[in-house]
């Protein structure tokens, strides 16, 4: 005769275990195919642990050997920013740290897209979801001054350009099947991310960035009329800027997620940093000028078609 002990306990074993399995499905958002225009080829550097989902909480079921090559088929950033990869071996869906990986990218070239006055191209902005970047001056943040620099660039995108406009929510999350999938549903053209700058060295900076998929003539295009027209409205020569360049080679060929994940669903991508916000005479400068610099962001908009 069975226990009732035993009995009583087995129902908790049971409910501790699907909680535990349901924490883990929650943890984990859902993955970032890397099936569309962005294949990324990854070789071993190291021996290491391979897991049945992306986060150090997934249990070890083989081990990946120093030299081995894989195709990413999707990738994971869990609540550390550790990045993550889902690769085949052996009829197995397994996942691999980045930390253990060198990655070699294969882009396909987006092709070039006819816009004109009657055809204007549907717009995207996603600004900054970053507050803690605090401005030297004004007792602002990143993000609070980007939503207000999209709005007024959204607002001259429509009455001016004629352009479908949509701006990214708060809450939405800045991940590939977050913004840019919400993009891509709506049949947007263009996704603009905006972003103000800080220097890494603590040097005096000046000027705008932008970062652009080299596989599409039309995300250089952008990235480059983007940084030319804000650098032409603005008091302050340029000063350390990088200027337009290439969103792929950054983080060991990762690239720049609001460039990589839009751009891998066929979108004109470019991510802009308009200025230097740790800088107090740019901080103040796109406090108090967003007017002009909506302006210059539009006309490089404009510059496409």
């Amino acid at each position: 005769m069975r226990s009732s002990k035993n009995f009583k306990i087995r129902p908790v074993i049971l409910l501790f275990v699907v909680l535990v399995f349901a924490v883990m499905y929650c943890a984990a958002p859902p993955a970032v195919s890397a099936e569309g225009y962005v294949r990324q080829n990854i070789t071993v550097t190291a021996d290491a642990p391979m897991r049945i989902g992306g986060g150090d909480m997934f249990i070890v079921t083989d081990r990946a050997r120093k030299g081995e090559t894989f195709d990413a088929l999707e990738h994971y950033i869990d609540a550390s920013g550790q990045v993550w990869f889902n690769v085949e071996r052996e009829g197995r869906q397994l996942w691999i740290s980045k930390k253990f990986c060198k990655i070699e990218n294969s882009l396909g070239e987006i092709r070039v897209k006819k816009f004109s006055r009657e055809n204007p191209p549907k717009v995207y902005i996603s600004p900054s979801r970053q507050p803690y970047n605090k401005y030297a001056v004004g007792n602002t943040n990143e993000m609070e001054q980007m939503e207000t620099l999209a709005a007024e660039l959204a607002d001259v995108l429509k009455k001016q350009y004629g352009c479908d406009v949509y701006v990214a929510p708060s809450y939405m999350r800045i991940i590939a099947s977050a913004r840019p999938a919400d993009a891509a549903a709506m049949g947007c053209d263009i996704y603009l991310a905006l972003h103000s700058n800080a220097s890494a060295d603590q040097e005096t900076r000046t000027g705008a960035e932008a970062y652009y998929y080299s596989a599409s003539e039309q995300s250089r295009q952008l990235a480059e009329s983007i940084v030319r027209e804000l650098n032409a409205v603005s008091d302050y020569p340029v000063k350390g800027s990088a200027g337009a360049v290439s969103a792929m080679e950054y983080f060991d060929n990762f690239g720049y997620g609001e460039v990589r994940d839009p751009s891998n669903l066929g979108l004109i991508s470019v991510l802009a940093e308009v200025d230097y916000h740790d800088n107090p005479a740019t901080a103040r400068r796109i406090i108090e000028q967003k007017e002009e610099m909506a302006q210059a962001l539009a006309r490089a908009v404009g510059n496409l078609f």
